[in-house]
Protein backbone atom coordinates (compact mmCIF):
# COMPACT_ATOMS: atom_id res chain seq x y z
CA UNK A 1 0.00 0.00 0.00
CA UNK A 2 1.46 3.27 -1.13
CA UNK A 3 0.45 7.27 -1.27
CA UNK A 4 1.40 9.02 -3.52
CA UNK A 5 3.55 12.60 -2.38
CA UNK A 6 2.88 16.04 -4.86
CA UNK A 7 6.46 15.58 -6.73
CA UNK A 8 5.61 11.47 -7.66
CA UNK A 9 6.86 10.03 -4.63
CA UNK A 10 5.15 7.45 -2.25
CA UNK A 11 4.86 7.07 1.09
CA UNK A 12 4.35 3.61 3.02
CA UNK A 13 0.94 3.94 5.31
CA UNK A 14 0.92 4.81 8.77
CA UNK A 15 1.74 2.37 11.31
CA UNK A 16 -2.26 1.53 12.53
CA UNK A 17 -2.36 0.12 8.41
CA UNK A 18 0.66 -1.53 8.91
CA UNK A 19 -0.63 -2.99 11.88
CA UNK A 20 -3.42 -4.00 10.41
CA UNK A 21 -2.05 -5.47 6.86
CA UNK A 22 -3.43 -8.68 5.94
CA UNK A 23 -1.90 -11.57 3.60
CA UNK A 24 -3.80 -12.90 0.82
CA UNK A 25 -5.49 -15.57 2.87
CA UNK A 26 -6.32 -13.10 5.88
CA UNK A 27 -4.29 -13.69 8.14
CA UNK A 28 -2.30 -10.58 9.30
CA UNK A 29 1.50 -10.83 8.54
CA UNK A 30 3.41 -12.82 10.40
CA UNK A 31 6.58 -12.32 12.01
CA UNK A 32 7.58 -14.85 8.84
CA UNK A 33 6.97 -12.10 6.61
CA UNK A 34 10.43 -10.69 4.80
CA UNK A 35 12.72 -8.15 6.91
CA UNK A 36 12.24 -5.52 4.37
CA UNK A 37 12.02 -1.60 5.68
CA UNK A 38 10.72 0.30 2.84
CA UNK A 39 11.14 4.33 4.48
CA UNK A 40 8.66 6.40 3.07
CA UNK A 41 9.26 4.99 -0.69
CA UNK A 42 12.01 6.28 -0.70
CA UNK A 43 14.50 3.75 0.51
CA UNK A 44 14.28 0.01 0.81
CA UNK A 45 16.39 -1.59 3.01
CA UNK A 46 16.49 -6.04 3.60
CA UNK A 47 17.73 -6.67 6.64
CA UNK A 48 19.24 -10.01 7.10
CA UNK A 49 21.55 -8.93 10.18
CA UNK A 50 19.95 -10.54 13.39
CA UNK A 51 21.35 -7.15 15.57
CA UNK A 52 20.32 -4.65 13.00
CA UNK A 53 16.91 -6.40 12.27
CA UNK A 54 16.11 -6.38 16.09
CA UNK A 55 16.89 -2.52 16.35
CA UNK A 56 14.67 -1.97 13.36
CA UNK A 57 11.53 -3.86 14.37
CA UNK A 58 12.59 -2.39 18.06
CA UNK A 59 12.00 1.46 16.23
CA UNK A 60 10.95 1.93 12.67
CA UNK A 61 8.17 -1.20 12.82
CA UNK A 62 6.28 1.35 10.99
CA UNK A 63 8.27 0.89 7.87
CA UNK A 64 8.34 -2.98 7.88
CA UNK A 65 7.14 -3.68 4.07
CA UNK A 66 7.07 -7.03 1.71
CA UNK A 67 8.61 -5.17 -0.91
CA UNK A 68 10.31 -7.31 -3.41
CA UNK A 69 12.30 -4.76 -4.77
CA UNK A 70 15.27 -3.33 -2.36
CA UNK A 71 18.15 -0.52 -2.49
CA UNK A 72 19.91 -2.24 0.07
CA UNK A 73 20.90 -5.68 1.55
CA UNK A 74 22.48 -5.92 5.17
CA UNK A 75 23.91 -9.52 5.72
CA UNK A 76 25.76 -10.82 8.59
CA UNK A 77 29.04 -12.20 7.53
CA UNK A 78 32.66 -12.09 7.13
CA UNK A 79 33.87 -9.48 4.68
CA UNK A 80 35.73 -10.80 1.18
CA UNK A 81 39.29 -10.58 1.08
CA UNK A 82 40.86 -7.23 -0.35
CA UNK A 83 43.60 -6.50 -1.89
CA UNK A 84 44.78 -3.34 -0.76
CA UNK A 85 44.95 -0.73 2.85
CA UNK A 86 44.34 2.24 3.34
CA UNK A 87 45.84 2.53 6.39
CA UNK A 88 44.80 0.88 9.74
CA UNK A 89 40.83 0.69 9.13
CA UNK A 90 40.44 0.73 5.65
CA UNK A 91 41.28 -1.41 2.83
CA UNK A 92 39.88 -2.18 -0.39
CA UNK A 93 39.60 -4.17 -3.41
CA UNK A 94 37.45 -4.19 -6.85
CA UNK A 95 34.45 -1.89 -5.76
CA UNK A 96 34.54 -3.05 -2.41
CA UNK A 97 35.51 -1.44 0.81
CA UNK A 98 35.93 -3.20 4.34
CA UNK A 99 35.91 -0.63 7.51
CA UNK A 100 37.67 -2.26 10.85
CA UNK A 101 35.43 -0.95 13.57
CA UNK A 102 35.61 -1.01 17.09
CA UNK A 103 33.23 -4.29 17.21
CA UNK A 104 34.09 -5.78 13.96
CA UNK A 105 34.18 -5.46 10.51
CA UNK A 106 32.40 -4.31 7.44
CA UNK A 107 32.43 -4.33 4.01
CA UNK A 108 30.42 -1.84 1.45
CA UNK A 109 29.61 -2.48 -1.76
CA UNK A 110 27.06 -0.78 -4.64
CA UNK A 111 23.24 -2.59 -3.33
CA UNK A 112 25.18 -4.46 -0.16
CA UNK A 113 26.49 -4.34 3.81
CA UNK A 114 27.96 -7.20 4.69
CA UNK A 115 28.82 -6.62 8.87
CA UNK A 116 30.09 -9.47 11.23
CA UNK A 117 27.24 -10.59 13.51
CA UNK A 118 29.45 -8.90 16.61
CA UNK A 119 29.23 -5.36 14.85
CA UNK A 120 27.21 -2.89 16.73
CA UNK A 121 24.05 -2.59 15.41
CA UNK A 122 23.37 1.16 16.29
CA UNK A 123 26.44 1.88 14.64
CA UNK A 124 25.63 -0.17 11.74
CA UNK A 125 22.38 1.85 11.49
CA UNK A 126 23.43 5.23 11.95
CA UNK A 127 26.87 5.42 10.43
CA UNK A 128 26.51 3.06 7.60
CA UNK A 129 23.14 2.06 6.38
CA UNK A 130 21.71 5.29 6.93
CA UNK A 131 24.33 7.15 4.88
CA UNK A 132 24.01 5.12 2.28
CA UNK A 133 20.22 6.27 2.75
CA UNK A 134 21.41 9.77 2.53
CA UNK A 135 23.54 8.54 -0.51
CA UNK A 136 20.46 7.43 -2.48
CA UNK A 137 17.57 9.70 -1.67
CA UNK A 138 19.24 12.67 -2.41
CA UNK A 139 19.29 12.35 -6.63
CA UNK A 140 15.57 11.63 -5.37
CA UNK A 141 14.74 14.65 -4.27
CA UNK A 142 14.57 13.80 -0.14
CA UNK A 143 17.63 14.40 2.06
CA UNK A 144 17.76 13.31 6.04
CA UNK A 145 18.57 16.63 8.21
CA UNK A 146 19.27 16.73 12.01
CA UNK A 147 16.42 17.73 13.29
CA UNK A 148 13.42 17.28 15.32
CA UNK A 149 9.72 17.15 14.05
CA UNK A 150 6.40 17.69 15.11
CA UNK A 151 3.29 18.53 13.68
CA UNK A 152 -0.62 19.65 14.11
CA UNK A 153 -3.42 19.28 11.82
CA UNK A 154 -1.07 18.00 8.90
CA UNK A 155 0.58 21.18 9.47
CA UNK A 156 4.25 20.61 10.21
CA UNK A 157 6.98 22.13 12.47
CA UNK A 158 11.04 21.18 11.63
CA UNK A 159 13.13 22.21 14.45
CA UNK A 160 17.06 21.66 13.25
CA UNK A 161 20.24 21.95 15.86
CA UNK A 162 23.47 20.69 16.28
CA UNK A 163 23.61 18.37 18.94
CA UNK A 164 22.82 18.96 22.72
CA UNK A 165 21.05 22.50 21.82
CA UNK A 166 17.78 21.63 22.60
CA UNK A 167 15.66 20.35 20.21
CA UNK A 168 14.41 17.08 21.96
CA UNK A 169 13.66 19.25 24.69
CA UNK A 170 11.78 21.76 22.85
CA UNK A 171 9.87 18.96 20.54
CA UNK A 172 8.83 16.96 23.88
CA UNK A 173 7.20 20.31 24.85
CA UNK A 174 5.11 20.43 21.70
CA UNK A 175 4.23 16.80 22.12
CA UNK A 176 3.45 17.59 25.79
CA UNK A 177 1.11 20.07 24.26
CA UNK A 178 -1.00 18.04 21.95
CA UNK A 179 1.28 18.15 19.10
CA UNK A 180 1.70 15.07 17.03
CA UNK A 181 5.85 13.52 17.41
CA UNK A 182 7.29 13.01 14.23
CA UNK A 183 10.91 12.56 14.83
CA UNK A 184 13.72 13.58 17.79
CA UNK A 185 16.67 13.53 16.09
CA UNK A 186 16.46 13.07 11.88
CA UNK A 187 13.93 13.95 9.60
CA UNK A 188 13.62 13.64 6.15
CA UNK A 189 12.21 16.36 3.88
CA UNK A 190 11.49 16.10 0.10
CA UNK A 191 12.19 18.76 -2.46
CA UNK A 192 8.30 19.28 -2.87
CA UNK A 193 8.21 20.31 0.60
CA UNK A 194 6.85 17.15 2.73
CA UNK A 195 8.27 16.77 5.81
CA UNK A 196 8.72 12.88 6.49
CA UNK A 197 8.90 11.45 10.12
CA UNK A 198 11.95 8.70 11.31
CA UNK A 199 10.36 7.94 14.48
CA UNK A 200 12.96 6.27 16.27
CA UNK A 201 13.28 6.20 20.11
CA UNK A 202 13.85 8.45 21.95
CA UNK A 203 16.94 9.03 23.52
CA UNK A 204 17.13 10.94 27.04
CA UNK A 205 20.24 12.49 29.03
CA UNK A 206 20.38 13.97 31.88
CA UNK A 207 18.85 17.62 31.00
CA UNK A 208 15.93 16.18 29.26
CA UNK A 209 14.41 14.95 32.77
CA UNK A 210 15.62 18.14 34.65
CA UNK A 211 13.57 20.37 32.16
CA UNK A 212 10.61 17.82 31.76
CA UNK A 213 11.02 15.70 35.66
CA UNK A 214 7.54 13.72 34.54
CA UNK A 215 9.73 11.64 32.10
CA UNK A 216 11.39 9.77 34.73
CA UNK A 217 8.09 9.02 36.29
CA UNK A 218 6.67 8.08 33.04
CA UNK A 219 9.38 5.16 32.41
CA UNK A 220 8.71 1.65 33.80
CA UNK A 221 11.19 -0.63 35.52
CA UNK A 222 11.24 -3.05 32.45
CA UNK A 223 13.09 -0.19 29.88
CA UNK A 224 15.43 0.74 33.39
CA UNK A 225 12.93 3.61 35.01
CA UNK A 226 14.40 1.86 38.23
CA UNK A 227 17.90 2.60 37.75
CA UNK A 228 17.51 5.79 35.54
CA UNK A 229 15.52 7.25 38.46
CA UNK A 230 18.45 5.70 41.56
CA UNK A 231 21.10 7.49 38.86
CA UNK A 232 19.37 10.68 39.06
CA UNK A 233 19.04 10.56 42.83
CA UNK A 234 22.67 9.93 43.08
CA UNK A 235 23.40 12.86 40.68
CA UNK A 236 20.96 15.42 42.31
CA UNK A 237 23.17 14.35 45.89
CA UNK A 238 26.81 14.71 43.86
CA UNK A 239 25.31 18.44 42.74
CA UNK A 240 24.44 19.63 46.21
CA UNK A 241 28.11 18.82 47.42
CA UNK A 242 30.04 21.75 47.96
CA UNK A 243 33.68 21.04 46.47
CA UNK A 244 35.35 22.73 49.22
CA UNK A 245 37.90 20.01 49.55
CA UNK A 246 39.38 17.33 47.59
CA UNK A 247 37.27 14.91 49.54
CA UNK A 248 34.26 16.42 48.32
CA UNK A 249 35.50 16.96 44.68
CA UNK A 250 36.44 13.57 44.16
CA UNK A 251 33.23 11.62 45.37
CA UNK A 252 31.07 14.32 43.12
CA UNK A 253 33.33 13.20 40.69
CA UNK A 254 33.37 9.71 41.86
CA UNK A 255 29.01 9.89 41.92
CA UNK A 256 28.59 11.43 38.19
CA UNK A 257 31.20 9.01 36.87
CA UNK A 258 29.21 5.84 38.45
CA UNK A 259 25.69 7.33 37.90
CA UNK A 260 24.72 8.66 34.17
CA UNK A 261 21.46 9.12 33.76
CA UNK A 262 20.15 7.68 30.08
CA UNK A 263 16.65 6.26 28.57
CA UNK A 264 16.07 5.00 25.20
CA UNK A 265 12.39 4.61 24.71
CA UNK A 266 9.32 5.25 22.53
CA UNK A 267 7.49 8.62 22.75
CA UNK A 268 4.16 6.50 23.83
CA UNK A 269 6.08 5.75 26.99
CA UNK A 270 7.58 9.10 27.62
CA UNK A 271 4.54 10.80 26.93
CA UNK A 272 1.62 8.43 27.05
CA UNK A 273 -0.58 10.81 25.68
CA UNK A 274 1.42 11.53 22.68
CA UNK A 275 0.01 11.27 18.93
CA UNK A 276 2.33 10.24 16.03
CA UNK A 277 2.07 11.42 12.44
CA UNK A 278 4.35 9.97 9.59
CA UNK A 279 4.12 13.26 6.76
CA UNK A 280 3.03 16.59 7.05
CA UNK A 281 3.12 20.06 5.05
CA UNK A 282 6.45 21.36 5.97
CA UNK A 283 5.30 25.33 6.97
CA UNK A 284 8.08 26.54 9.83
CA UNK A 285 11.72 25.34 10.06
CA UNK A 286 12.79 26.48 13.10
CA UNK A 287 16.72 26.53 13.90
CA UNK A 288 17.61 26.45 17.57
CA UNK A 289 20.67 27.92 18.37
CA UNK A 290 22.00 29.06 22.00
CA UNK A 291 22.75 32.62 23.06
CA UNK A 292 25.44 33.08 25.99
CA UNK A 293 23.06 36.17 26.62
CA UNK A 294 20.38 33.89 28.28
CA UNK A 295 17.51 35.44 25.99
CA UNK A 296 15.09 34.18 23.72
CA UNK A 297 14.93 35.63 20.34
CA UNK A 298 13.15 34.64 17.01
CA UNK A 299 13.79 36.23 13.83
CA UNK A 300 13.46 35.76 10.33
CA UNK A 301 16.42 33.84 8.00
CA UNK A 302 16.98 33.82 4.61
CA UNK A 303 16.29 30.15 2.79
CA UNK A 304 19.82 29.83 1.21
CA UNK A 305 21.07 30.54 4.76
CA UNK A 306 19.35 27.75 6.37
CA UNK A 307 19.99 25.70 3.83
CA UNK A 308 23.55 25.67 4.23
CA UNK A 309 23.34 25.86 7.79
CA UNK A 310 21.26 22.66 8.04
CA UNK A 311 23.57 21.14 5.50
CA UNK A 312 26.59 21.72 7.83
CA UNK A 313 24.89 20.34 10.87
CA UNK A 314 23.70 17.43 9.32
CA UNK A 315 27.57 17.39 7.56
CA UNK A 316 28.92 17.73 11.53
CA UNK A 317 26.43 14.87 13.00
CA UNK A 318 27.39 12.47 10.01
CA UNK A 319 31.08 12.91 10.18
CA UNK A 320 31.52 8.98 9.37
CA UNK A 321 29.96 10.25 5.95
CA UNK A 322 32.79 12.26 5.04
CA UNK A 323 35.05 9.54 6.12
CA UNK A 324 33.81 6.73 4.72
CA UNK A 325 33.19 8.89 1.10
CA UNK A 326 36.46 9.65 0.93
CA UNK A 327 37.43 6.20 1.96
CA UNK A 328 35.08 5.33 -0.88
CA UNK A 329 36.04 7.48 -3.09
CA UNK A 330 39.56 6.56 -3.20
CA UNK A 331 39.30 3.34 -3.04
CA UNK A 332 37.47 4.22 -6.75
CA UNK A 333 33.56 4.68 -5.94
CA UNK A 334 31.05 6.70 -3.93
CA UNK A 335 30.37 10.59 -4.40
CA UNK A 336 33.15 13.60 -4.02
CA UNK A 337 31.91 14.79 -0.42
CA UNK A 338 31.43 18.13 -1.81
CA UNK A 339 29.47 17.21 -4.29
CA UNK A 340 27.27 15.38 -1.58
CA UNK A 341 26.94 19.09 0.14
CA UNK A 342 26.11 20.84 -2.73
CA UNK A 343 23.20 18.36 -3.65
CA UNK A 344 21.99 18.46 0.20
CA UNK A 345 21.79 22.17 0.15
CA UNK A 346 20.10 22.05 -3.69
CA UNK A 347 17.54 19.72 -2.08
CA UNK A 348 16.20 21.49 1.41
CA UNK A 349 16.79 25.02 -0.98
CA UNK A 350 13.80 23.48 -3.04
CA UNK A 351 12.30 22.12 0.66
CA UNK A 352 12.02 25.55 2.27
CA UNK A 353 10.95 27.17 -0.51
CA UNK A 354 7.41 27.95 0.69
CA UNK A 355 8.32 27.56 4.63
CA UNK A 356 8.92 29.92 7.10
CA UNK A 357 12.60 30.00 7.94
CA UNK A 358 12.97 31.47 11.65
CA UNK A 359 16.33 30.89 14.02
CA UNK A 360 15.67 30.65 17.77
CA UNK A 361 18.07 31.83 20.21
CA UNK A 362 17.86 29.57 23.16
CA UNK A 363 20.30 30.44 26.86
CA UNK A 364 23.10 28.32 26.26
CA UNK A 365 22.08 26.79 29.41
CA UNK A 366 18.09 25.35 29.52
CA UNK A 367 16.77 25.51 33.37
CA UNK A 368 13.30 25.91 32.35
CA UNK A 369 10.80 26.06 28.83
CA UNK A 370 7.98 28.34 28.71
CA UNK A 371 5.82 26.76 26.33
CA UNK A 372 3.28 29.49 25.50
CA UNK A 373 6.47 31.79 25.05
CA UNK A 374 7.56 29.95 22.46
CA UNK A 375 4.03 29.40 20.55
CA UNK A 376 3.27 32.88 21.07
CA UNK A 377 7.03 34.07 19.42
CA UNK A 378 6.51 31.65 16.25
CA UNK A 379 2.77 32.46 16.39
CA UNK A 380 4.25 36.09 14.98
CA UNK A 381 5.40 34.50 11.95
Amino acid sequence: MRRQLPNGLSTSTTPQDLHQERAPGGDPISDAAPHVFNVHGLFSVKVLHKGLRAVLDRELSAFRSDDSHVDLVVEEGEPDQTADALGLDYSYGHDVLVVETATGRIQLADGLIRAEPRVSADILLSQYVENYMQQTILPRGACIVHASAVSRNGVGLLLPAWRHTGKTAVALEFVAHGYAFMSDDWSIVTSAGELLAYPRWLRLFQYNFELHPFLAQNIPDELGGRQLRRSLLFREFASSLKSKNRFAAWLQRAIEDRFYPYALVPVSTAIPQAETALRARLAKACLLTSSIRGAWTVEEIPVDLLARKMAASASYERTSLLEHGLARLYAGGGLEPRTLYQEYVRVLGSALQNAVCLEMKLPARLTSINFKQIEAQLDKY
